[in-house]
């Protein structure tokens, strides 16, 4: 008895050594079917239905039984997509399982009496209130799954649920673009109106503003000595608005004009241009010695708002540092498409540093330093439409630098 004992168990553990023997060729095979099956979802459409079906078909040649992939959503079995042999076989998965709970299969079930008899869930997402899960027939194909076939199909489930995850997210992600897609074609749209608005309400305004304008000074002119103290001086105050309100449609013109009109980029050399803008601006002669330019570049921009952009950078710059005994500006190089306007006249509180772009925004009393608010706004829009940024320091009585950024240029100028 003791030998056939000893008999008995050698077998025993000659079967089981011959069974660890066949199990690392079978898990070279699951690996690689894992493998193949995540290269496969990877390759699909980013949609619920074509994960299904792929999963489907690809989770059948490895189990050898019909499978469907199910989705659950608010709690109940939906499904995408089934690989079966015959029509009849996937009517029958279908009807056992599309819109039943998932508490009536219970998460990875080796198969339960009820509604759902004959079918096998392998739920990846257990009772969670959205997974993906393979559905088996039982039968006889599906009680032949063992413990081992189980467990892989539980692994196939997992991608499922992560593939459909991603889907998911990628829906909720496509659909969050569309929809801010649409706001901002609405709000260039809106943009665009509100900017052709702003041009033809300055550009009709002009007019009219030249009316009054010519009427004034013709009164003055010819009826000046006839008027008393204070008509004059009321005339006097009318003109001066009259100018003022020109002035302010003027550069609310520039401001639309650098908005709508085409950018047109070339190689621009910036000391030249800096040489020609301050020709340009009215002043005294001094001005020229005022402002030094050590900025050796050149720069890729559009010439004509680039112009604009420094006329009143440099302009700003003489204005505030007028009242200086030794007035300083100066232009000079940061780096590849980036350059700085320094000027040592009257600053201003780095606390408020952030009206500077706004229009109609003054840091200072226009009475000390007269104009409109609107030519930094100009030089924001005009670096935005470039790709580029600008900023300001300053303190008060200590100057002030803006510091700009024109954007990317061609590499083989930047080299």
């Amino acid at each position: 008895m003791a030998d056939e004992a000893s008999d008995s168990a050698w077998a025993g553990a000659e079967g089981a050594c011959a069974q660890r023997s066949a199990d690392p060729d079978q898990r070279l095979r699951r690996a690689e079917q894992l493998a193949d099956f995540a290269c496969a979802l990877a390759g699909c459409r980013p949609e619920a239905r074509a994960i299904a079906e792929v999963a489907a078909q690809r989770a059948r040649s490895y189990l050898g039984v019909p499978c469907g992939v199910a989705q659950v959503r608010d709690g109940l079995i939906r499904l995408h997509a089934v690989a079966t042999p015959d029509a009849a076989t996937a009517n029958a998965l279908h009807a056992a399982v599309v819109r039943r709970p998932l508490a009536t299969h219970g998460p990875r079930e080796m198969g339960a009496a009820g509604p759902a008899a004959g079918v096998r869930l392998i739920s990846a997402a257990g009772a969670g209130p959205e997974g993906a899960a393979l559905v088996l027939p039982l039968g006889a194909a599906g009680a032949a799954m063992d413990a081992e076939a189980h467990a892989f199909a539980e692994r196939l489930a997992d991608q499922v649920a992560a593939a459909l995850a991603n889907a998911r997210r990628f829906a909720h992600v496509r659909a969050q673009n569309e929809a801010l897609a649409g706001q901002a074609r609405a709000l260039t749209e809106a943009v665009g109106q509100l900017e052709g608005f702003t041009w033809s309400a300055a550009h009709d305004l002009r007019a009219p503003l030249r009316t009054i304008e010519g009427l004034t000074s013709e009164l003055v002119d010819e009826y000046a000595e006839g008027l008393p103290p204070d008509g004059r001086e009321l005339l006097d105050h009318v003109y001066r608005n009259v100018e003022r309100m020109a002035e302010l449609v003027d550069d609310l013109l520039v401001l639309s004009q650098v908005t709508r009109r085409p950018l047109r980029r070339a190689w621009v050399d910036l000391p030249g241009l800096v040489a020609a803008v301050v020709q340009d601006l009215d002043g005294p002669p001094t001005r020229t010695r005022t402002v030094r330019c050590t900025a050796s570049m050149r720069v890729w921009a559009d010439p004509g708002l680039l112009r604009i952009l420094l006329g009143n950078l440099l302009g700003n710059a003489l204005k505030y540092s007028s009242r200086r005994p030794d007035p300083r500006v100066e232009v000079g190089a940061e780096g590849p498409q980036r350059f700085f306007v320094r000027d040592n006249g009257a600053g201003f509180d780095p606390a408020r540093a952030e009206l500077l772009f706004e229009p109609f925004q003054r840091l200072h009393d226009r009475r000390d330093f007269p104009g409109t608010g609107i030519g930094l706004t100009t030089c924001a829009r005009i670096v935005r439409r470039h790709g580029g940024s600008i900023r300001g320091e300053g303190q008060p009585d200590a100057g002030a630098v803006f510091h700009v950024d024109l954007g990317s240029a061609p590499p083989a100028e930047i080299s």
